[in-house]
């Protein structure tokens, strides 16, 4: 999306030329209207919340009349990937780099939390076995970073725990297994000053204190990414290292079963977006600019079920629910043979209706100009984004080479983009700097932290998105 790699992005706020945001806004608002993709899935029976790098669409029966919430109510830009958490009473939980805020059934309130207003928000975790707990993590100046509980499913947050001591916490994943079982990854300022160190992090006291264990890359890696826990196995996760964006960069599948502290590589794929794990922890799916790769031994071997990009995966019910780039058109899919056939939930053509809000209400007021824009490109067709056609399942299936190497793990974790900053994010997943910078900040540790926080917010996993060829599988 913008016009310089995330990876000479970070080393201009490594030099602490915080003026580069101003570019970054520059860049974002010229590409604010690409095609549209999905990044995300949420359910609450029986609606279903599709996250997009347009905005949210919501459909009441999770079938049918989808509707559009544009980014512009929520002060974020296409590249951010907001986290969101779905509550008991119909309402949702958004983060951003903007910070948290409630919105209502109908998402024509948008209501800032107060204890997390304007503060930049990376990840936002729920735990699987208390839906009234949530976790958010912060990094920003003026306040001091880790973790914020919420026992209230989101109304109000609390500090929480051991402060992350200017680390920040881009990725959080609570165990369904053990809910006292946390990682993170991460990043922090090295003792240069001038050098990011990139860790994850693992709690086994629900998120209390957490031991860190960094991460080195390779020569050709700027993060790193939490993509899945195990569900039957503690300690087992699953991360992988980034490459930078060329077309032939190609980042690293990771698994480790010690908390982090070393790993090994699975498999390689070109620009990771997506991951999920059956029940058992045997099947894996991976989502990625080259598309739907599927393992079913655990990891051991990869086949490529099909090779348009895949930019989300959600497993629910024994159903496996995609968001892919199918014959050009964005949109939502979903598989009941484990990815080898995809029929159809929604396609973005199909969002023809916006909320509907009282027109003079802020949300209404807010997305009126992009509403126009969507219905203008409804009619014209969207801008193709890479898609092409779905491979046939029996066809273009290329095993993916196991790599028996270990990754390599550097003693106190490693970090990736968050989920939820920049943009918009983010995350994990925009580039929504709002910080005036100044040249030469060696000293301005805080405000380089909070600058850290809103790129990281862009969500390394879905990172700055521009069309690109399909790559031959390795």
């Amino acid at each position: 999306m913008c016009g310089e790699s995330f990876q000479r992005m970070r080393a201009r706020a490594q030099l602490g030329l915080l003026g580069a945001c101003g570019a970054l806004l520059v860049a974002s608002a010229a590409h604010a209207h690409d095609s549209p993709f999905g990044t995300g899935l949420f359910f609450r029976d029986p609606q279903l919340l599709v996250r997009s790098n347009r905005g949210l669409i919501w459909s009441a029966d999770g079938k049918s009349g989808f509707q559009l919430l544009c980014n512009e109510a929520l002060g974020i830009n296409t590249s951010e990937v907001p986290g969101i958490a779905a509550r008991s009473d119909g309402r949702w939980v958004i983060a951003s780099s903007h910070g948290v805020m409630l919105a209502s059934a109908d998402f024509c309130a948008l209501q800032p939390v107060a204890s997390l207003d304007a503060v930049a928000v990376p990840a936002l975790g729920t735990d699987p076995s208390d839906a009234q707990r949530l976790y958010a993590s912060t990094g920003q100046s003026g306040i001091e970073d880790g973790l914020f509980l919420s026992t209230d499913q989101g109304t109000t947050f609390a500090t929480y725990g051991m402060h992350a001591q200017n680390r920040v916490y881009d990725h959080l994943l609570v165990s369904a297994l053990d809910p006292t079982w946390l990682e993170v990854s991460g990043l922090r300022l090295a003792p240069d000053m001038a050098s990011f160190i990139y860790f994850f992090g693992s709690s086994t006291d629900r998120g209390v204190s957490f031991t860190a264990h960094d991460f080195t890359l390779g020569s050709m890696e700027y993060g790193i990414a939490l993509l899945g826990l195990h569900p039957k196995t503690r300690g087992t996760l699953f991360a992988a290292a980034l490459a930078d964006q060329t077309n032939v960069s190609r980042d690293r599948i990771m698994q480790s079963t010690d908390y982090g502290q070393s790993w090994k590589d699975l498999a390689t794929v070109h620009r990771v977006e997506a991951f999920a794990s059956d029940d058992t922890g045997n099947t894996l799916w991976v989502g990625a600019r080259d598309g739907l790769w599927r393992s079913a031994d655990a990891g051991k071997t990869w086949k490529q079920l099909q090779t348009d990009p895949v930019y989300c995966l959600a497993r629910r019910g024994g159903r496996l629910y995609l968001c892919d780039s199918h014959m050009i058109l964005g949109g939502v899919g979903y598989s009941d043979d484990g990815g080898t056939t995809v029929t159809s939930l929604l396609r973005f053509t199909q969002v023809t209706t916006q909320v509907s809000c009282p027109f003079d209400s802020k949300v209404a007021i807010a997305c009126s100009g992009a509403w126009g824009d969507w219905q203008r490109e409804l009619a014209q067709g969207f801008a193709p984004d890479g898609g092409v056609a779905r491979s046939d399942a029996s066809a273009g299936k290329a095993d993916a080479g196991h790599l028996a190497t270990d990754a390599g793990s550097a003693p106190d974790g490693g970090g990736i983009k968050p989920d939820g900053g920049a943009s918009a994010p983010p995350q994990r997943v925009g580039c929504s700097c709002r910080v005036a910078g100044q040249a030469g900040a060696t000293t301005q540790l805080p405000r380089l932290f909070r600058v850290l926080a809103l790129l990281a917010g862009l969500g390394a996993v879905r990172r700055w998105r521009q069309p690109r060829g399909r790559l031959r599988a390795s």
